[in-house]
């Protein structure tokens, strides 16, 4: 199996969804700003993040997730940048036993991994351990404008403690800009911001967690 590092800039905006009926709203127009939405696909994703005992990712505004997802595993290491919407993401598909090893924090069974690399020497530490997950039913739509292509996914999202024995829902419309002109992803965004079901959400999916479970206390 051909292993690669992808890193890359991540510009996506988040929306808390107070009502369904956007989604249904969108779904039956299937189109926002006047552009047209496409080829609808539903996937489920079944994500852990990891961290410290003291949260020192959660603490710096970074992240490491393990996704499974359509029969992939895919780890990623995540960190903010000083603009809103933007990350820097290190992204990865795994092996299964490697994805195994990374849930038993055998980070010596990793240690090739670029993307946990990264997040080691971030930590400065190599003691890490699951501390969230979470499933999300995604469904995703794509806008094209020609200057720019966009995702736009409805997330339904079950935030659960690694003992799965508290959880919290809740539904998101995230908006990720796959290629092209980032002035149409923020034009979109400012678009979406006008929605009274909307509200905009500064926070990743992980400190979102994090906060509902109050796990770091």
């Amino acid at each position: 199996m051909c292993i690669i590092c992808l890193v890359s800039k991540e510009i996506e905006s988040k929306f808390y969804v107070e009502s369904l009926r956007i989604f249904d709203l969108i779904r039956s127009q299937k189109q926002i700003a006047g552009y047209h939405l496409t080829d609808q696909k539903k996937v489920v994703q079944d994500d852990v993040y990891f961290d410290t005992l003291s949260g020192q990712f959660f603490s710096q505004e970074k992240s490491l997730r393990l996704r499974k997802s359509c029969g992939q595993h895919i780890v990623a290491f995540k960190e903010k940048t000083g603009e809103n919407h933007v990350r820097i993401e290190f992204e990865e598909t795994i092996t299964g036993l490697q994805a195994q090893r990374l849930l038993d924090s055998d980070f010596a069974g990793v240690c090739q991994v670029k993307a946990v690399q990264t997040a080691v020497s971030h930590l400065g530490v190599d003691s890490m351990n699951p501390v969230l997950c979470l499933r999300n039913n995604r469904e995703k739509w794509y806008l094209d404008s020609g200057v720019a292509h966009l995702e736009i996914c409805f997330d339904n999202i079950r935030y659960m403690d690694i003992g799965q024995s508290r959880f919290f829902e809740e539904n998101e419309l995230e908006l990720e800009l796959k290629e092209g002109d980032p002035k149409f992803h923020e034009e979109v965004t400012n678009l979406l911001s006008q929605y009274s079901d909307l509200t905009p959400c500064f926070q990743s999916k992980y400190e979102r967690g994090v906060k509902l479970l109050s796990l770091f206390g």
